[in-house]
């Protein structure tokens, strides 16, 4: 099969402002014209998303109820036929020389599966909130790059900018749609993407990436994420791949909540547990002490400060959020997974 062409997938649930830019942005670096198509699955908007879709040249596809971003990248992969799909979220921006980037890889790759893309870990214009949240995500996926700076092997896919082949996403069936937020279908969907050949992230080009730029929004999210994890993973007890799920940063997010729950203690009146509080938030600031370098070369060492702190206060709502998810899929009935194989894909 020749990975000659590819068709873009966005599910789209409002705001057609963001829709719009990321539309613009693929215009301009579809240089080749080998995006052969762009369409848009509209999850359901309050907005009309057929008037931005038209006059930037996708194809709209309207779903009447949301039924999340899975099922509505299901429904784009069925609509097109090109070998490469290209998912973007709405809430990207497509940089220059990423599409050519995707056909270069799969040319010299013939054996990967997908090729994933990083989010940029810094924009001064975005608040602290937000550049933590790209600080974070990037220090992580970063670690995977740092031999080289060439593309690594990888078990899972960033389903916010990433392309696949074809094939190999039609022998899975696709996302699974019983993900009905943009919650861990992306981590179902690479781990049984990559038991059936080499996935890929890349080193560059980096996306634009909104991430939540208030707090609320922010723990928002991790509340959610982490208690959709918690069950997922207590229902199937998958082998985690790393590049969504990194050992370091969870046991780093329980030393936190540690701390935080024995310095309360100790400010009620046990000077044991204040002390012992005391020793765990040394021993976290230490051990958070890599992310903070790479926070500073990002932004400053400022910004390095108030990102430990947002890193180290939100951590008890992603620890309680993923043990009350814990809870609840152990309740929850067992559900084994099939992952097909591609004939020939090599691991």
């Amino acid at each position: 099969m020749s990975l000659d062409r590819a068709a873009v997938v966005i599910p789209a649930r409002d705001p057609g402002g963001a829709l719009a830019r990321l539309l613009v942005s693929l215009a301009a670096a579809n240089d080749s014209g080998r995006l052969a198509e762009i369409v848009v699955v509209d999850d359901g908007s309050v907005e009309d998303l057929s008037a931005v879709c038209a006059a930037h040249g996708a194809r709209h596809l309207r779903r009447d109820r949301s039924a999340g971003p899975a099922a509505a990248r299901n429904a784009g992969a069925a609509a097109t036929s090109a070998p490469i799909l290209l998912f973007f979220d709405a809430d990207v921006l497509c940089p220059a020389g990423l599409p050519e980037a995707v056909f270069a890889t799969f040319a010299a790759r013939p054996e990967a599966l997908a090729v994933s893309f990083r989010s940029r870990g810094f924009d001064p214009e975005c608040s602290v909130v937000a550049n933590f949240g790209a600080a974070l995500e990037q220090f992580w996926l970063g670690l995977y790059l740092a031999a080289g700076g060439g593309p690594a092997f990888v078990e899972g896919v960033t389903s916010r900018s990433f392309a696949v082949r074809r094939d190999a996403f039609d022998a899975l069936r696709g996302f699974d749609e019983a993900f009905r937020t943009n919650a861990i279908e992306d981590l179902d969907f690479g781990l049984r993407l990559a038991a059936g050949g080499p996935l890929l992230l890349a080193a560059e080009p980096q996306v634009d990436h909104r991430y939540p730029a208030g707090l609320s929004r922010l723990l928002r999210n991790y509340a959610v994420r982490a208690f959709v994890f918690g069950r997922w993973y207590a229902a199937r007890r998958p082998k985690l791949p790393r590049v969504h799920v990194s050992p370091g940063e969870g046991l780093l997010r329980i030393l936190g909540t540690a701390a935080l729950v024995a310095l309360a203690a100790g400010a009620l009146g046990s000077a044991p547990l204040a002390v012992g509080g005391a020793i765990l938030a040394a021993v976290y600031f230490a051990a958070i002490g890599p992310f903070l370098r790479h926070a500073a070369r990002l932004g400053s060492w400022r910004f390095a400060l108030l990102a430990a702190l947002l890193h180290l206060g939100s951590s008890p709502v992603i620890v309680s959020a993923a043990f009350s998810g814990l809870a609840s899929g152990v309740l929850a009935p067992r559900r084994g997974d099939t992952v097909p194989r591609l004939a020939g894909a090599p691991r």
